[in-house]
């Protein structure tokens, strides 16, 4: 039985979402992507849970079309709600 405290997941949490995949390949966290795409970690919060419409400014985009490279993707490459936490119900 092993548990990885470490990058504090569960064995019973659903699958990851496709943001949290991302931030594995590159070995951030999300105060970290937050930092690295300039976005407000507050906001960031509220657009991974539909509290917020996403957006991103170019500069942004920029930024994370680098961050995607390093993992042979581009952004045309991610479904709609890539930035959704998974456990998250829709807002309505």
């Amino acid at each position: 039985m092993s548990t990885n405290n470490q990058c504090g997941l569960s064995s019973d949490k659903q699958e990851k979402s496709m943001l949290q995949q991302l931030l594995d390949q590159w070995e951030l966290d999300y105060n970290r992507f937050s930092d690295v795409l300039g976005i407000d970690r507050q906001s960031l919060w509220q657009y991974r849970t539909g509290k917020r419409e996403f957006r991103l400014s170019m500069e942004q985009i920029q930024r994370l079309e680098k961050l995607l490279k390093q993992v042979d993707k581009t952004f045309s490459d991610l479904p709609s709600d890539w930035y959704r936490d998974r456990e998250v119900k829709n807002p309505q």
